[in-house]
């Protein structure tokens, strides 16, 4: 027998209280075979609503509360050849303050625009910022943070399996 998540559908292991995807607590998990019949189920799986315990019916919409089939969504997480090389153009030219490469290489172009931009201010307008000011710490943090933010973003869009 296996838990189900009712939050994001993905399997809950045994020893845990909680999805480790979406938070969803374990107790409110449905209870699925092998073969992906729920064995038994506190709510509908039609509309979701609370079931009087032993119903056959749904009293909301009418469906059949007896072993429905359920889809089971499960992505393996896979590192590829293509995965490695997105991560690459997001760590060695965003230590030189060049962001959006991973994200282009992933043709995720709205994101790497974005990132370009930023690139772009960060080379050409805050040196002649600092000139100015005393804000070396405060670049310093900005462009860190910068770094993190698009390294944080390719490996989300690899481990959501959009790239």
């Amino acid at each position: 027998m296996r838990r189900i998540c009712r939050g994001c559908g993905y399997e809950i292991p045994d020893d845990s209280d909680f999805c480790h995807r979406c938070g969803e607590w374990a107790d409110k998990a449905l209870n699925v075979n092998d073969e992906g019949t729920v064995l038994y189920s506190d709510r509908c799986s039609s509309c979701g609503e609370d079931l009087p315990p032993g119903a056959d019916f749904c009293p909301h919409c009418g469906a059949s509360t007896a072993g429905s089939n359920i889809n089971l969504v499960r992505r393996p997480f896979k590192l590829t050849t293509n995965n490695i090389i997105a991560i690459l153009l997001a760590v060695v030219p965003g230590f030189f303050n060049v962001f959006g490469l991973g994200q282009i290489y992933q043709r995720r172009w709205s994101k790497a625009f974005m990132f370009l931009a930023i690139s772009a201010l960060l080379i050409y307008v805050a040196p002649s910022f600092l000139q100015f000011t005393n804000t070396t710490m405060l670049l310093i943090l900005i462009q860190v943070a910068m770094f993190m933010f698009s390294l944080s973003d390719v490996f989300g869009a690899i481990v959501r399996g959009e790239a």
